[in-house]
């Protein structure tokens, strides 16, 4: 089974005899005996506690197997599209007839009927156990006869008494009303005039924990996957929290019930979202996709699409009228009334549409039609789900115009700054290494661009600058073909100058060869990570110039095979293989593995992301690591690659990218002997011992205030020190 061929049916009722239907047999084999004991039951349930389903899977399968008739679910309410004749006596008799024998052609006659006549002509199936058959009518949805045709409400007495007169007729006549509990005291005026007064009723209760264990575990029977143990446990108790207000504002507590609608929104989207080879879904996979918030978020997004694609409705309009109608400043669900065109300013072609997708539920009070949210759980992911919408429609790419004044501006300034301290007789610090003597020259002048060019560089790998949302396609092809060597250059330079290494030349390969290893550290640092969103730009950008319709790489693309000549170019000099077919086959290869391999990892595929990991691994000599991958493919590691993955990959790879995946940093406190614990958070990476400080990966500047604010004043300068360190850049720099 693939994961679009999913157990899970989302937020349609199951059909009729439908398999997949669990945790709710006591309930069907109770209304089983109140039907064959009692002529007339009514069946009430809360929007969305699955009465269709419940009638279509689990009742009527039991009917059947008790030879029992069932003719069929009929409705009160006839299609918005269907033309009733003229001649009709009764809307709600001839809907009924009409859903009961949906293939009939003539109307005119059928207008003409009512329900005991029409029982009367249709004969009983001959026995098939020597015993007098039953039959059933089921009503679903009968609240639709009062929230329905409400110019022909004087046609509802007429209509019930036409059903008590057929079960008088006949005493193997079964009739059952499902129904919206909200509606049961519209049923007062007219229970006297059915059997026992409709006092035989049942009702459907939300699904508590144990029947939506079953619910959530047995449709996977037969699929080849399975829960591990307490996963499926830890999937239904986020299901069942509440959003709750308190004197503190709002908090989420444990609810009795799980809604079957919000269970099959949420089952759908973690099978769907699910690596086609897992087969046991264990907590870090309820974790990952089987977030409520976001599933139902994801819902309520495919419904705002749906009303969009079908009414022409305006996005914009629907989305502020969930917000500011349906949901109040308090974070409580409202209700909106519906008038003859309009509900709160809104067309009611629209709130048709979305009612009938389940979003939102309407409510008879005092004669008149409201409508409120389906459940308070839809309230917090509707907002995330509109401030996401309203970022993504105000975010824009940096035009190219953008991108070369923030140039111009750096190169101006990296001027000015050269001029500065030539006049005060010291050299400038930090590109000392990139400029020649302090000058106006043009060739000083190219090179304060240069700089400043690969400055804009080295701010989107550090994450100052959004690489997806803010950054424009050609700044994307400079990204990737003119910057990289500057980039490792400069933290190459970086590295000599903060004292890392030697200052001997015959080091300065060396230096490169860690710059390129810094890049790890951005690796698995989940600050700068991306939303899987913010790819898109990004993913159209390789699609136009890397990938084929089918996503994989395609070879014969121009941007490609200059991609291919420079990585081949780069294995050939660090090879020494003089074999030009034979380095383009392994760039092929890396390639192939890398770019084959981006768009699912980019989405959390694991299998997809260590393949792509491992197309970053040249050869197993540590110096050799990442020297043919571009600066586009470094980025796109750093922002969207799930830094988890990429730890595990290095734990369990053979080919581990040197001792560990940190750079370590020593520092010895002199003159001190005292002890001192690093605050908890640090405690993975941080140590003091015997005088020594050692720390693992990079200190941010938030970071070190706050160790300088909680360890002794004696180790401040060995603090400051680490920092220094530690850091790839001298400063952080914003655009």
């Amino acid at each position: 089974m693939t994961n679009e061929d999913t157990p899970y049916i989302g937020p349609r009722p199951f059909g009729r005899n439908e398999s997949g239907f669990f945790g709710r047999d006591s309930e069907a084999q109770e209304l089983l005996s109140l039907i064959i004991a009692h002529p007339a039951v009514l069946l009430y349930a809360p929007s969305g506690a699955g009465k269709t389903s419940l009638i279509n899977a689990g009742l009527i399968p039991l009917l059947e197997d008790r030879d029992v008739e069932v003719l069929g679910l009929a409705r009160v309410r006839g299609e918005p599209s269907q033309t009733a004749p003229a001649n009709i006596q009764n809307i709600f008799t001839f809907n009924t007839l009409l859903s009961l024998q949906p293939k009939s052609r003539d109307l005119r006659n059928l207008g003409a009927v009512n329900l005991q006549g029409y029982l009367k002509r249709k004969k009983y199936p001959a026995p098939t156990r020597r015993l007098a058959r039953r039959r059933v009518i089921i009503f679903d949805q009968f609240e639709e006869i009062f929230n329905s045709y409400p110019e022909h409400w004087r046609e509802r007495a007429a209509f019930l008494d036409d059903i008590a007169q057929a079960l008088n007729d006949d005493s193997r006549l079964r009739i059952v009303f499902a129904m919206r509990e909200e509606y049961i005291a519209s049923l007062d005026p007219y229970a006297g005039k059915l059997p026992e007064k409709l006092q035989i009723s049942f009702r459907l209760e939300p699904l508590r924990s144990e029947a939506a264990f079953l619910a959530v575990t047995r449709p996977l029977e037969g699929t080849g996957r399975k829960f591990a143990p307490s996963a499926a446990e830890r999937l239904i108790e986020n299901l069942s929290h509440l959003p709750v207000k308190s004197s503190d504002g709002m908090s989420v507590a444990s609810g009795e019930f799980v809604e079957p609608l919000q269970l099959q929104i949420v089952c759908q989207r973690l099978w769907r979202s699910l690596p086609e080879y897992v087969e046991t879904i264990d907590e870090n996979y309820i974790r990952d996709y089987g977030d409520v918030d976001q599933a139902l978020a994801h819902y309520y997004e495919s419904c705002i699409a749906e009303v969009v694609h079908r009414c022409g409705a305006d996005e914009s309009l629907l989305r502020a009228w969930f917000e500011d109608a349906l949901i109040t400043p308090e974070g409580t669900r409202g209700l909106v009334y519906r008038d003859s065109r309009t509900t709160r300013e809104v067309p009611n072609k629209w709130v048709d549409a979305l009612e009938g997708l389940h979003l939102i539920r309407a409510e008879m009070r005092s004669g008149a039609r409201w409508y409120e949210l389906i459940h308070d759980r839809f309230i917090n992911p509707i907002r995330l789900a509109n401030k996401a919408w309203r970022k993504q429609k105000a975010r824009r790419l940096l035009s190219d115009a953008e991108i070369e004044s923030w140039i111009e501006f750096r190169a101006f300034k990296q001027m000015e700054v050269r001029k500065l301290t030539t006049q005060l007789g010291r050299p400038e610090r930090i590109w000392h290494k990139f400029l020649d003597d302090p000058g106006t020259s043009r060739d000083h002048v190219l090179q304060d661009w240069w700089t400043a060019e690969h400055v804009f560089a080295l701010e989107v790998l550090e994450g100052g600058v959004q690489l997806s949302s803010r950054v424009g396609p050609n700044a994307l092809k400079r990204l990737e073909n003119e910057w990289l060597s500057k980039v490792k250059r400069t933290k190459a330079y970086l590295l000599w100058e903060e004292g890392n290494v030697s200052s001997d030349a015959s080091h300065h390969e060396s230096d490169y060869y860690r710059a390129c290893e810094s890049f790890r550290k951005r690796l698995v640092d989940p600050e700068i990570k991306s939303q899987v969103e913010d790819f898109h730009p990004i993913e159209e950008y390789l699609r136009a110039n890397y990938l084929d319709s089918r996503g994989r790489f395609d070879a014969g693309k121009k941007p490609d095979k200059a991609l291919l000549d420079v990585k081949a170019y780069r294995i050939y000099t660090h090879s020494r293989e003089d074999n030009a077919d034979l380095n383009f086959s392994h760039a092929l290869g890396y390639a192939k593995m890398f770019y084959d391999n981006v768009l699912p990892a980019v989405k959390g595929d694991e299998e997809s992301t260590l393949l792509a990991l491992k197309a970053f691994q040249y050869s197993k000599a540590p110096e050799n690591r990442y020297l043919i991958i571009n600066c586009l493919e470094t980025a796109i590691a750093i922002y969207f690659f799930d830094a988890a993955m990429i730890r595990k990959f290095w734990e369990e790879s053979s080919e581990q990218p040197g001792s560990q995946p940190y750079t370590l940093s020593t520092i010895t406190v002199e003159g001190w002997t005292g002890s001192w614990s690093p605050p908890l958070r640090f405690a993975d990476r941080l140590r003091f011992d015997k005088g020594t400080l050692v720390l693992r990966g990079m200190l941010r500047q938030s970071e070190r205030d706050q160790l300088l604010a909680d360890a002794p004043p004696e180790l401040a300068s060995g603090i400051e020190e680490l920092y220094r360190h530690s850091r790839l850049l001298p400063e952080e720099t914003t655009l």
